[in-house]
């Protein structure tokens, strides 16, 4: 339960991933667009939501200050007055025998004197001040001029009835008119994507918030963090470029993860399409017209899953070769791989050109390996094609196949182990081919002196056969030469230097230009600190190395093709034929596929059992007289079949059931009844089959 788990909780977190990236990309922009085109329509409105905040705050903060003033008014104030009138009794009634009336008199008369000089005095700065802000006005404020204003001049002219006036009328008429047409248009448009709810308005919201979102990211960059109008300039620029470089990224990764998956896969649906039945190129271009982005999607997913199988291909052929002998190709699975900063350092047209040599490449990819499978599997049997390819007819109502899927195929991958099996069978084709291409030294770095030469044979017979007499008795001309060649996939090497070197045997090399090769690549193999030893080798190079290499991919695809057709025409037209002798009914060709394979799988392993039992009757017995092979094989096939059936029919039949009907008559029949007093209940022993499996 431990995997299953771990499963679940990777869904989870995809799921959550998947969310977050959905509500940040599109929900926030949709939300930010969709609010400012609906203010646009009310600008008022915007102050009214700009006030918000200060009417939140002030529902919380009002009730505390009239608290805090009531308190202030009816306790503190109060106390603070009477506690102030009774210091100055107290300090009245200290001085009252130091102090007489006349006295507090003449001080009286004295303070109200000086304060009238000082109102006199105010009073006279206030009209200095009045008179030097009328002679301030009357210096700043210009003198009216006579001359009338261009708008006023403009005005006259157009009112007159001049021949340039009359001449220009009909066209100011026609612009303003389409002004105003236009504008009302405009005005039209922009309140139905606004309030609309279709496709159309939905993208018109999220683009709107996009560019609100980089509005506001600009004025914060360029108004509240600069002090002056040069870094203001730098800071402009520094933005425009970093906004330029998201951009970049964004749109390649979009390029390589959308539209070029989906490329793909209108090109593997274009090379497969007649595979099909009832599918044309009329109804794949009505599915795209009636399901847009159901049609994507399905194309998208179909050129995913095809790059993957195609990147295990990949990933399979290095195992298979020398490290370094695709050197030319990008390993995903390096540390120093790194395609987020390959698209920053090179240039926009740069990458597009890549691009575009990967999209030719990967396009006569699927053309020639998909669509010649395709016409090998019908050309060799015609019975195949077009293919049963029913979806919505299942074999059973029972899920007989997410049983099978959760029970028999884990346990047929663990036993049968494909891709050990695929690896083995491909080591073997790959060396067979590359021996007789004398491709051995550059594919697994080993040294056979027997392709080292050509050799000259005396007739066809002897250039097919190639005996050990045949190739003694020709007669050998050395021939081809010696390469320094990367050893590794990670090399430092410079993208316009050459990786090979022209090399004798020892490794020295042959001409100036070679020895030039072999200084550079020798530097910046110092430079990035790397082993030399460990990051070239010098392997033997055969003449036409290059039409070598061709013919090797075509004989490796030939054969990959004509087995990869064997291994699926077989077991498909024998699980036909297994089916059809219990159901006249055409099933998926996936149930056919399987079953044929199953049955296969069972005929070996009858074989490899009978060769054993046989081994094992020879064993036993010493010297003494044998039992019969067929009466041997019967009792033995007889006891294991006993043994079989009867823990299949327990272990797979019975007890299943049984914890199915304890399950549905204690726990779940309970609670129905329960909630339905007049259900009438039915028990299907095929259901409770499959449940007591898969619980």
């Amino acid at each position: 339960m431990s995997g299953y788990l771990t499963d679940r909780i990777q869904a989870v977190l995809m799921v959550f991933v998947l969310d977050t990236a959905i509500g940040f990309g599109v929900w926030l922009p949709f939300t930010f667009g969709k609010t400012t085109a609906l203010l646009s329509l009310d600008p008022p409105r915007a102050l009214y939501i700009l006030d918000l905040p200060i009417r939140a705050m002030r529902v919380i903060t009002n009730p505390i200050v009239d608290f805090v003033t009531v308190i202030l008014g009816l306790f503190v104030f109060p106390g603070l007055y009477w506690s102030i009138r009774l210091v100055l009794n107290i300090l009245l009634l200290i001085t009252r025998q130091k102090v007489t009336s006349d006295a507090i008199l003449e001080w009286t008369v004295i303070e109200l004197g000086s304060l009238k000089e000082f109102s006199h005095w105010c009073l006279q700065i206030s009209k200095i001040t009045t008179v030097w802000e009328n002679a301030v006005a009357s210096l700043q404020t210009p003198s009216p001029s006579p001359a009338i204003s261009l708008s006023q001049r403009l005005e006259s002219f157009l009112e007159s009835d001049s021949v340039i006036v009359r001449y220009l009328e009909p066209y100011f008429a026609t612009l303003g008119r389409e002004v105003r047409t236009t504008s009302e248009q405009l005005q039209t448009s922009w309140v139905n994507l606004t309030m609309g709810q279709g496709t159309r308005e939905k993208v018109f919201a999220i683009i709107l918030g996009y560019g609100v979102v980089g509005i506001l990211l600009a004025i914060y960059l360029n108004v509240f963090t600069v002090g002056n109008a040069r870094s203001a300039g730098r800071a402009i620029r520094s933005a425009i470029r970093q906004q330029l470089l998201v951009v970049k990224v964004a749109m390649f990764i979009v390029i390589e993860l959308v539209i070029f998956l989906l490329g793909c896969g209108i090109m593997l649906d274009i090379c497969t399409v007649w595979v099909f039945p009832e599918a044309s190129l009329e109804s794949r271009a009505a599915f795209f017209t009636q399901a847009p982005l159901t049609a994507m999607f399905y194309h998208w997913v179909a050129g995913t899953m095809f790059m993957y199988q195609f990147a295990i291909l990949l990933a399979g052929c290095r195992n298979i070769m020398r490290p370094g002998a695709m050197w030319f190709i990008k390993d995903p699975q390096d540390q120093n791989f790194h395609p987020i900063r390959d698209i920053l350092d090179r240039p926009t047209f740069t990458q597009f050109r890549k691009l575009l040599i990967s999209a030719f490449m990967y396009a006569m990819v699927v053309a020639c390996g998909v669509a010649t499978l395709a016409v090998l599997l019908f050309v060799g049997n015609r019975s195949i094609f077009p293919l049963r390819w029913k979806t919505r007819e299942p074999i059973s109502t029972v899920p007989v196949d997410l049983i099978f899927l959760q029970f028999a195929l884990p346990y047929t991958m663990r036993y049968l182990r494909p891709r050990k099996f695929f690896h083995r069978w491909a080591v073997r084709i790959w060396k067979l081919v590359a021996a007789r291409l004398r491709l051995t030294s550059y594919m697994f770095g080993e040294r056979h002196s027997d392709e080292e030469f050509t050799a000259q044979f005396d007739g066809w017979i002897p250039f097919f056969r190639r005996s050990l007499s045949d190739i003694e008795s020709a007669s050998k001309t050395s021939d081809g030469t010696f390469r320094r060649v990367p050893a590794s996939d990670n090399i430092a090497l410079p993208k316009d230097m050459r990786a090979t070197a022209e090399v004798l045997e020892d490794g020295t090399p042959a001409n100036p230009a070679a020895e030039e090769l072999v200084a550079a690549q020798d530097a910046e193999a110092a430079k990035a600190k790397r082993d030399i030893k460990n990051d070239y080798l010098i392997v033997y190079f055969p003449p036409g190395f290059r039409f070598r290499i061709f013919g090797f991919i075509t004989s490796v695809w030939v054969i990959v093709a004509v087995l990869a057709a064997i291994f699926i025409a077989v077991p498909m037209q024998l699980g036909r034929h297994f089916f059809c002798l219990f159901t006249s009914k055409e099933l998926h060709d996936g149930y056919s596929f399987l079953a044929g394979l199953y049955l296969l799988w069972a005929c070996y392993l009858v074989a490899k059992t009978v060769e054993r039992m046989d081994k094992r009757r020879q064993r036993r017995g010493g010297d003494g007289p044998r039992a019969e092979f067929a009466v041997f094989f019967v009792k033995r096939s007889l006891l294991w079949l006993s043994k079989i059936a009867y823990m299949g029919i327990f272990l797979g039949i019975i007890i299943p059931i049984l914890f199915a009907l304890v399950i549905d008559m204690y726990i779940v029949m309970p609670v129905r009844l329960t909630l339905n007093p007049t259900l009438v209940i039915h028990i299907r022993i095929v259901d409770m089959w499959a449940l007591g499996l898969v619980i």
